[in-house]
């Protein structure tokens, strides 16, 4: 038997890189991997105590694209507005509104997830460039995937 971290002896590292660039364009056969809700629990120190709701979605059957993850939080806490005057929790009740889901408490919207969780969606990626050049990867939940842009074999239930 090896000992452990054995074949590391004539190793060298290399640095991981992204290669895959920026995800932009309206993805129409995306699945949710999870969505949870959970207490933060990170080093930011004024969002110690506050409720966080969480999830990924995979692109399924995009070309290039398929298998690439894009994530959201939303802090449910929060009462700070954006520039249109919506806080983290409107937004995340304006995007479930979106699929057919509405919620005022937190039972209500635990409830939803197991719902929302089994449905491809449609979903528009792009990058926002900040002033100082700074890009991050945005994207928008638009709809529920029509049963027409479901490829046979791509929802993994």
């Amino acid at each position: 038997m090896s000992e452990p971290l054995e074949g590391l002896a004539d190793y060298q590292p290399e640095k991981i890189k992204d290669s895959s660039g920026a995800i932009k364009g309206i993805f129409k056969n995306c699945i949710f991997n999870w969505i949870r809700i959970e207490d933060y629990e990170g080093e930011i120190e004024e969002l110690q105590g506050t409720k966080q709701f969480h999830y990924e979605l995979e692109i399924k059957d995009e070309g290039d694209y398929n298998g690439r993850r894009i994530w959201k939080t939303y802090n449910l806490n929060s009462q700070l507005a954006d520039k249109k005057g919506k806080t983290s929790a409107q937004k995340l009740a304006d995007m479930l509104f979106t699929l057919g889901y509405s919620f005022k408490t937190l039972e209500e919207l635990q409830a939803i997830i197991d719902q929302i969780v089994i449905q491809p969606v449609a979903v528009r990626c792009w990058i926002w460039k900040r002033d100082n050049g700074e890009e991050t990867q945005m994207h928008q939940i638009k709809s529920i995937a029509s049963v027409t842009d479901i490829k046979p074999n791509s929802v993994p239930f």
